[in-house]
């Protein structure tokens, strides 16, 4: 079964600039904002920049073919991390009122996107003696640590300043939410 081809989303671009004997392929969404890049190799000589507005718009065949590439690779990324937030959601459902409560302890706790993996990750920040209280909290959490060390998916960091910045990927986040839910 095949799929018709996903078409630009409205008002959006993609950008064709020709460097030496590739093409960098960016698409911009309707505010110019770059949202995702692709390349096409063996462009001829000669080619000019130019921005695109529907696939129709380029005569290459190949390089059309990397154009579609790119508009597929935006939906896949963003069905991804549209897949990813739900399975959070799902797994901490009452994640407002669980950060509400950690930022009464660590105000600085939020949650991101990993950009790369399209995951969820909970930053947990603090600085003066929120610090401690923050190492203190993590300490006392069992998913922590390892036998042989820190957790995998839990990066610890302290700056210059004395201040510290715990970041939680996806699963761990989860982990951590579901305890602390329980914790007094």
């Amino acid at each position: 079964m095949t799929t018709s081809p996903k078409p630009l989303p409205d008002q959006w671009t993609i950008l064709l600039h020709p460097v030496l004997n590739l093409t960098i392929l960016t698409l911009l969404d309707g505010d110019k904002t770059q949202r995702q890049i692709g390349f096409h190799s063996s462009t001829p000589p000669g080619t000019s920049e130019r921005t695109i507005s529907a696939l129709e718009d380029i005569a290459e065949t190949d390089l059309r073919s990397s154009a579609q590439k790119l508009i597929d690779t935006f939906y896949a990324r963003t069905a991804q991390a549209q897949a990813n937030s739900d399975a959070f959601g799902a797994a901490v459902p009452d994640l407002k009122d669980l950060l509400d409560r950690l930022r009464t302890e660590v105000p600085r706790s939020m949650v991101t996107l990993d950009d790369e993996a399209l995951t969820i990750v909970l930053k947990l920040a603090a600085e003066g003696q929120v610090t401690g209280l923050l190492h203190s909290l993590i300490a006392r959490w069992p998913g922590s640590t390892t036998p042989d060390g820190p957790a995998t998916g839990v990066l610890q960091d302290r700056d210059s300043d004395g201040g510290l910045t715990v970041l939680l990927d996806q699963a761990r986040a989860g982990q951590f939410l579901t305890w602390y839910r329980d914790q007094s």
